[in-house]
């Protein structure tokens, strides 16, 4: 039919093998906003105090959008105030997720792994909101260690506007 198109649903196609309600439960995690705050501020609480419980000064960072959640720095020398810039600094995306999901890293997180390659880490929290482990599993240099085991998923989201409407309206306008 001519016209513009609308849209009417989504669906969503999961594999015979897995339970349907599982499946859409996790779906619906996913697009909860309110949900995925909760659990990512959860994973962060956890990684904080870890970072804190060894010894160490962590910061949030992640609003300043960065690549990266949490950065956390090692005991000075004493003597000099020396930090190691590579051992001595923790640039740590933090990932809370239910245990089994995959870990999502946006195109930011990936490339500022590449490029801050051993002071880059991500920490991953299971369960953040249930009964999460005492210690988060930690991967120094994910761009190094995970780059095999990585998909790339492209998605794109934009509005085409038709060049006719855009004439239009200018010419209405002005």
């Amino acid at each position: 039919m001519p016209g513009p198109v609308r849209h009417v649903a989504s669906a969503f196609v999961v594999p015979a093998t897995e339970a349907p309600q599982a499946a859409v439960a996790d779906l619906l995690d996913d697009l909860d906003p309110v949900q995925k705050a909760k659990i990512e501020k959860a994973a962060e609480d956890i990684v904080m105090a870890y970072e804190i419980n060894r010894g160490w000064e962590a910061e949030r960072v992640g609003h300043l959008k960065i690549g990266f959640d949490i950065r956390s720095l090692g005991p000075a020398d004493t003597q000099t105030g020396y930090r190691d810039p590579v051992h001595g600094i923790r640039r740590v995306e933090v990932k809370g997720r239910k245990r089994g999901q995959p870990v999502r890293l946006t195109v930011n997180e990936w490339y500022k792994a590449v490029q801050l390659g051993d002071s880059y880490w991500l920490y991953v929290v299971w369960d953040p909101l249930g009964k999460p482990d005492a210690e988060p599993l930690r991967i120094q240099n994910p761009a190094k260690h995970l780059d095999h085991a990585k998909k790339e998923v492209v998605a794109a989201r934009y509005y085409d506007i038709p060049a006719d409407a855009i004439e239009q309206v200018a010419r209405r306008l002005f």
